[in-house]
């Protein structure tokens, strides 16, 4: 659903209103159902800049609230509309922490030095996170997304190292 271009990404699509009091509810690309948003960030809706007062999340399904538009009146001609963010405006989490659209694209490898395969997904079964991989070979691993398994992820140099078991790949 969507692709980053520069720092903009494109967040969800409003779905319905959510009550009388302005609230919207907001399909999220599960990439990116994991942000955290600065108190009062700016998202875009259509052509507009709007000041998000507050979001609640479910999953993939979140209730948002804009500033000064706390009437059903006034949003819902947004049904139906794409949300975009600038990812600069989301919450900078502590260092070991990372969201799951940084880690897509990254390049994983075994601790000793073999080529798994590249990261095109993160699942979340709600219990843990996995990330999908797509091998060399066009065959897809999954691996959990815990720290007995994940032993290095490096942003910078966009490599992941990973543990393996027997019977994991």
């Amino acid at each position: 659903m969507s692709k980053a271009v520069m720092n903009k990404v494109v967040l969800g699509k409003i779905v319905n209103t959510y009550g009388l009091k302005g609230e919207l509810k907001l399909l999220v690309d599960p990439d990116y159902s994991d942000l955290e948003f600065e108190k009062d960030s700016i998202i875009l809706i259509g052509e507009k800049e709007y000041l998000l007062s507050s979001y609640r999340k479910k999953n993939s399904l979140w209730r948002i609230s804009l500033a000064q538009h706390h009437d059903i009146n006034l949003v819902e001609h947004l049904i139906n509309s794409s949300v975009v963010c600038d990812l600069t405006t989301v919450k900078v989490l502590p260092p070991g922490n990372y969201y799951s659209h940084q880690l897509l694209g990254l390049t994983v490898y075994s601790l000793q030095d073999e080529l798994l395969g590249q990261v095109i997904k993160v699942e979340d079964s709600g219990f843990q996170k996995r990330l999908r991989l797509i091998s060399p070979s066009n065959k897809e691993i999954l691996i959990p997304w815990v720290d007995f398994f994940v032993k290095e992820i490096d942003l910078a140099s966009r490599v992941i190292r990973v543990a393996l078991i027997a019977g994991l790949v």
